[in-house]
């Protein structure tokens, strides 16, 4: 603060900072599918909703399909042990299995050759047990010394075979490992960046030319994973291994001054990922901050209009003996002509073979969805058929069905409003922005047409799961359907639960009753899993809800304990005497510090009353405030304060206690000004969910309705609670507060509480009778339907009336028979008679004044004086609107 002055920003600054973090949340979601493969189809969705909505409906088909309930994740147990062949899904996902299962054996049962059949009978039943465990190489090494001192690199036609596998952390590397089934398939990855891998080889003498020896290329895929407590796992996949032929890394040697070509020990090799396209998550693992100059990228520039987003780059010296499979290679990231270190390796699986041998197999890359598809002759697919095979019996129910509805054009508006703390200032913390979309749609999918409310809110839940989505759907009491939807969009809080270890496995099996949207909306999650809702014993008391005006109490007054004032002593000697103070504590305070009392009798924060009158009066002049709304902010806060700021749950009470003090000057004064002001601050609570349309309405009775039938005088002072309204003695005018310019209300205006009233004698509150049945009105708008007189000069505009009572069909009935049968209000023909209903005086008046005068009568009494109602009949039929 300078001057005085708070560094408020502006409203432009404060649209900008909105802006600029809600465009970053939304920019994100909107950028990510980009990059990315997709999971689903939004029309997969809904055909699978539509599915569970009709096996809900029909009773008869809410047996699931017998295939769905076996669980394909369990290892207990062989899936398909009676039946070896299997039938349909179960025989392709049996036979993967099995293959998988033989690969594996044959692995094992390749590095010991002296097992007998048995044990390696029993080692295929134990393969798919053992991929719980952290697997390792499986070449002895005596095989590998053996390769090396063969030297099959020296014979002719050798080729060594390099392909990458995953980039994981140095530490650990033999065991921090994701198991097959762990990786996701090509076709299933999230994350997956097209990049391509350069190999290079060079001669690393001294004194040779920086030629490289051979140099090769291939495509790749890189994805991203999480490896829990190992950091990241970066899964390669090559489109095609290298091979490397030992003819292309021969070079001249000269041995007793002979020249000849023969490979030699000192290579270095080289392997450099790049990413094809511009925008994707690079690099796939973090780095550390520490870098150096680069020698082999010096010369590096951008290509064309793309961005150089930097290379993936290992690093080997050791040719030719291959690359170890449990040895990792050190994983730098090279980017403009510096490379930075990481923590993290890279896995390559190598080996040299001869001339005659086969080619290595490629790494199995878990579940392969090529061998779903049947095989064909020469691989010809055609289009009709390639489409029928696609279809797999997991799918093969949604073919039956027709596709969902279409989403019908007439949906109300759904209004989203986004929370101010997007933009992370405390100052538009309460603001809010809004957007109102047509339909059930997403502001972030806009793709994303719902054809139900409940459609909307799985979308926005499961969708979306960094924000919280408050659903306030308005209905129209006509068509008793959904007109508009409210929903508050605001950024979710962090769990602070800790997590278990995830042990990788996901043991759920689909429960054979059909998903219930509705349910797992409301916080039924047992279908998926999660806790089934808590079903409470029902209380005869209301649990929720605010109270009533009339059964709302007092502010509690403090019981304060009064202390004696502590008393000047003398201490020392009777020449040289020490004047001090002793203290609650037992501590000597002189009397040249500062006064200090330790009763509470004398606290008191009216100081911060009236800095925050100070506060609110700057704020005003900034903000153009009209006098009504800065005394009505002022008194506001200063009830509040006096209140000592209780709980935003009590605000309801707070409000009746308000409505309460200032009952006369929010009826009297102002007029027109004061109460769009006040109806505007009711409005602003009822959206921040501390108030609602109950209390809405009680505060309005409270302060517009009478006491009594007779006209309200100005002398009488008018309250529901007896402890709010002090006799005429206690009650005083309250001067205006420090610089307001508005002047005094004309009607006196109660003290704050704590002035003794309760020492005031307190008499009960006049009931409010019907005239014509001498019963007590109570004002319940859904039980009973009230209603007032609507002739404009009615010396007695808030007098109640029962709807029953006013009938001629219930007029000659007696006492309790005309409560018996109530009338519906809903008729037409019943609201367009209670629109000009008038009382036994106002039809007397009327008539009298027909019978002196009938053509002034006609003039007077007709429609230019019903164009003209006074202020206070505009109140009550404001009022009764409202309420009704």
């Amino acid at each position: 603060m300078e001057n005085g002055v708070s560094n408020h920003p502006s409203t432009a600054q404060r649209h900008e900072l909105f802006a600029q973090n809600l465009v970053g949340h939304f920019t994100w979601t909107l950028e990510r599918p980009k990059s990315r493969q997709h999971l689903f189809l939004q029309r997969n969705i809904s055909r699978i909703l539509a599915h569970h909505e009709e096996r809900l409906r029909a009773p008869s088909s809410r047996v699931s399909r017998p295939s769905s309930a076996v669980n394909l994740h369990s290892t207990s147990g062989a899936a398909g042990s009676s039946n070896p062949k299997g039938t349909g899904r179960d025989q392709v996902v049996n036979s993967a299995a099995t293959d998988d299962a033989l690969s594996s054996a044959q692995l094992v049962t390749a590095s010991d050759q002296a097992s007998t059949t048995g044990a390696g009978m029993a080692t295929v039943q134990q393969a798919p047990q053992s991929r719980d465990k952290k697997r390792e190489s499986s070449i002895r090494r005596s095989t590998r010394f053996k390769e090396i001192v063969d030297r099959v690199y020296q014979q002719a036609g050798a080729e060594l075979i390099l392909d990458l596998s995953n980039i994981r952390k140095k530490l650990n590397f033999k065991t921090n490992s994701l198991d097959d089934g762990e990786r996701p398939a090509k076709r299933q990855r999230r994350d997956a960046v097209r990049c391509l891998c350069h190999l290079t080889i060079w001669d690393n003498r001294d004194g040779f030319a920086a030629v490289p020896l051979t140099s090769k290329s291939s495509y790749c895929w890189v994805t991203g994973a999480e490896n829990g407590a190992h950091g990241h796992f970066v899964d390669i996949e090559l489109d095609k291994p290298f091979i490397v032929r030992a003819a292309e890394i021969r070079v001249p040697v000269t041995t007793k001054n002979v020249s000849a070509l023969e490979v030699i020990d000192k290579y270095f090799l080289e392997f450099k990922i790049i990413p094809c396209k511009a925008g994707s998550r690079w690099p796939p693992m973090p780095i550390l901050g520490k870098s150096d100059g680069d020698h082999f990228g010096h010369d590096i520039k951008q290509d064309g209009s793309e961005e150089l987003q930097g290379a993936i780059v290992a690093r080997y010296t050791h040719l030719p003996t291959p690359p170890d499979i449990n040895v990792p290679l050190s994983v730098f990231f090279l980017h403009e002509g510096r490379t930075y270190r990481t923590k993290y390796g890279l896995q390559v699986i190598s080996a040299w073979q001869k001339a005659d041998a086969g080619r290595v197999e490629q790494e199995s890359r878990g579940l392969n969805l090529d061998s779903f598809l049947r095989d064909q002759p020469n691989g010809i697919h055609p289009h009709e058929k390639a489409r029928n095979q696609q279809l797999e019996p997991l799918v093969a129910f949604l073919q039956e069905k027709s596709l969902p509805e279409p989403v019908p054009q007439t949906q109300p508006e759904v209004c989203y409003s986004f929370s101010g703390r997007f933009a992370q200032r405390a100052d538009v913390a309460q603001e809010f922005r809004n957007a109102t979309v047509r339909g059930y749609q997403c502001p972030v999918c806009t793709a994303t047409r719902c054809r139900k409310l409940e459609e909307l809110q799985f979308h926005l839940t499961t969708m979306h799961t960094k924000y919280t989505f408050a659903v306030k759907p308005r209905i129209d009491p006509t068509t008793n359907e959904v007109c508009q939807v409210h929903i508050k969009v605001d950024q979710s809080k962090r769990s602070t639960a800790r997590k278990g270890a995830d042990n990788g496995e996901m043991s759920w099996v689909a429960p054979t009753s059909a998903f219930d949207l509705r349910g797992f909306m409301s916080g039924d999650h047992s279908w998926v899993g999660g806790p089934a809702p808590i079903k409470l014993q029902p209380s005869s008391r209301p649990t929720i809800g605010y109270p009533l005006a009339e059964d709302v109490p007092d502010f509690r007054l403090p019981n304060r304990k009064k202390i004696k004032p502590i008393p000047l002593e003398t201490r020392g000697a009777d020449d040289e005497p020490e004047y001090m103070y002793t203290s609650v504590s037992n501590r000597p305070v002189s009397p040249d510090e500062d006064a200090r009392s330790e009763s509470d009798d004398e606290i008191d924060n009216e100081w911060q009353i009236a800095m925050q009158m100070e506060r609110l009066d700057l704020i005003a002049e900034r903000g153009n405030w009209s006098p009504y709304e800065r005394e009505l902010a002022k008194r506001w806060d200063r009830h509040r304060m006096e209140e000592q700021l209780e709980h935003p749950a009590y605000i309801s009470n707070s409000l009746v206690r308000f409505a309460r003090k200032h009952r006369q000057w929010l009826r009297n004064s102002g007029g027109d000004e004061l109460l769009p002001c006040f109806f505007d601050f009711l409005e602003r609570l009822k959206e921040r969910d501390v108030i609602d349309n109950n209390v809405v309405m009680d505060v309005n009775e409270l302060i517009f309705a009478d006491d009594s039938p007779q006209p309200f005088l100005p002398t009488t002072t008018g309250g529901t609670n007896p402890a709010a309204t002090p006799t005429t003695t206690a009650t005083t005018t309250t001067p205006p507060r420090h610089g307001t310019s508005m002047p005094p209300p004309a009607t006196p205006v109660q003290q704050v509480p704590g002035q003794m009233q309760e020492h005031a004698p307190q008499t009960p509150a006049p009931k409010l009778k019907c005239p014509l049945c001498s019963k007590v009105v109570k004002f319940k708008p859904k039980r009973n339907a009230v209603v007032f007189c609507q002739e404009p000069r009615c010396a007695t505009p808030s007098q109640r009336y029962h709807l029953e009572c006013i009938l001629p069909s219930s007029t000659s009935r007696k006492g309790k028979e005309r409560a018996i049968t109530p009338i519906s209000a809903q008729d037409e023909a019943l609201t367009s008679r209670l629109k000009v209903w008038s009382c036994q005086a106002c039809k007397a008046r009327r008539k009298g004044r027909a019978t002196s005068s009938k053509a002034e009568g006609s003039r007077g009494g007709g429609k230019s004086m019903a164009k003209t109602p006074s202020t206070r009949n505009r109140e009550r039929s404001g009022l009764g609107n409202a309420q009704i």
